[in-house]
């Protein structure tokens, strides 16, 4: 089967000898046996089933059976599923530039791929370029928007006069400066969470830090509205690299969002994210009129397990910031954040919700 490359120019990109390297790639991929019958089921479970967790696994599957083709395969076996993928975001009601908005983001994982590949072409970040083909992911403005089921260890409340209010959920691991872990291992507390019909005692976040206060707080339930807990289907925003974090630009995006999504017959009040540009040090070392320090500030944020992904973003690189040189430390939150690590002194996620 032959890509339909003016297809893919339009809603991803490049030119047609980009297009016809995937095709050529992608017709030695399917050459190989068993390759054609796996991307069969890749196709299925991300067009069909909307899998993209599966779609993820079935296409690392197919990388990996055909080495010879390369690491542009992929990006032939995407643009194959292009125009079936683009039915489904019409469906939802998806105009062309929110299309090409969505599909174009490829590129800039082909981009990655070529800064730490000596300029070679192909994609190896699989499990995030699969998510529009499964209809997971909507670039809407500046930002992406993601229905998942949320993990956060949280509940979330809105108080009569219109304020967040979150509390941890119970079972959660807290080592002694209010960061939750993903284990025992130097817990200082675990949190509790009791509801009754008259009041909620928990352990609260605080929304500025993130950070998990050891004090039980009650609150009564009278005018509480509980609008997030485990489980419940949520909206999550990804924040592109290089995208415009104007407060602006950002408002369209959130806008675009509420209506878009509610005239897909999934109407949200909230909304969450996850992200290195939530960890509240970097209010420290950022400017107040900083972008990424107001986006933040848009959210009560929860402190996450783990050390987090500043340096891979911040750099641009999986390289160890040990090992960085000193060409890739030249802007002031690159210097910032290089000294702090040297320092020893870490970096986290962070989780966060928002009113939409």
């Amino acid at each position: 089967m032959s890509l339909d490359k003016t297809l893919c120019i339009n809603y991803i990109g490049r030119d047609e000898a980009f297009w016809q390297k995937a095709q050529q790639a992608l017709d030695t991929a399917r050459a190989k046996e068993g390759a054609a019958s796996l991307l069969a089921r890749t196709a299925s479970a991300l067009l069909d089933r909307h899998d993209a967790a599966e779609g993820c696994r079935l296409l690392t599957e197919f990388a990996r059976l055909t080495p010879e083709a390369g690491p542009m395969a992929p990006v032939g076996a995407l643009g194959e599923m292009l125009p079936r993928a683009l039915e489904f975001h019409r469906a939802q009601g998806a105009t062309d530039a929110i299309l090409k908005d969505t599909y174009s983001d490829l590129l800039r994982w082909v981009n990655w791929f070529a800064r730490h590949h000596g300029g070679q072409d192909g994609v190896d970040e699989l499990c995030w370029v699969v998510l529009p083909y499964a209809g997971s992911i909507t670039k809407l403005g500046c930002l992406q928007y993601e229905v998942i089921e949320n993990r956060l260890p949280v509940q979330a409340f809105v108080t009569p006069g219109g304020g967040l209010v979150l509390f941890a959920c119970g079972g959660v691991y807290v080592d002694e400066t209010g960061h939750g872990l993903a284990n025992d291992v130097g817990a200082s507390f675990i949190t509790g969470l009791k509801q009754s019909s008259t009041s909620v005692r928990g352990h609260l976040i605080d929304p500025r830090t993130g950070l998990i206060d050891p004090a039980e707080a009650s609150l009564p339930t009278e005018g509480l509205r509980c609008i997030l807990h485990p489980g419940d289907k949520a909206l999550t925003l990804h924040i592109p690299a290089g995208t415009s974090l104007r407060p602006e630009d950002v408002d369209s995006s959130l806008r675009m969002a509420r209506e878009y999504f509610a005239a897909a017959g999934m109407p949200f009040s909230i909304c969450q994210c996850h992200s290195w540009m939530l960890d509240s040090q970097l209010d420290e070392i950022l400017a107040p009129s900083s972008n990424i320090r107001n986006l933040a500030r848009r959210f009560a944020r929860i402190a996450m397990p783990g050390k987090g992904s500043v340096a891979r973003f911040v750099f641009q690189t999986d390289v160890p910031f040990q090992s960085l040189p000193p060409e890739a430390v030249c802007t002031s939150l690159q210097k910032a954040v290089f000294q702090r690590l040297k320092a020893g002194v870490p970096f986290h996620d962070f989780g966060g919700v928002m009113l939409l």
